[in-house]
């Protein structure tokens, strides 16, 4: 059985996973990677229920939890139209430089 690799594609998973669940919220964020050793610009999707799904890792965590564990600096949140607005306009899945979030 061939397993792909999720590292490397937190913005591509994260934009999935909130379009699939058709709700909660695609956040850009900066976070503390372990495996590096440094901050990273990463992709999150926080659940109408408050919980994190942490794409790369394909599981979900408790947002208190995660934002203090690897230390989550918020970037930019979208709701699911925002999120498919931004990636047909700019042909990626993130992180997008959107001067127009209106949560900023």
């Amino acid at each position: 059985m061939h397993c792909e690799s999720r590292d490397g594609r937190c913005y591509e998973l994260a934009y999935r996973h909130v379009l699939g669940m058709r709700g909660g919220t695609l956040v850009h964020a900066e976070v503390f990677s372990p495996k590096l050793g440094h901050i990273i610009e990463h992709a999150l999707v926080e659940t109408e229920t408050g919980f994190i799904y942490e794409p790369v890792v394909n599981r979900y965590f408790e947002k208190d939890f995660l934002y203090l564990t690897y230390k989550v600096k918020e970037l930019a949140r979208y709701t699911v139209m925002e999120a498919i607005h931004m990636a047909l306009e700019t042909g990626t899945y993130g992180p997008w430089d959107d001067k127009t979030n209106n949560n900023e």
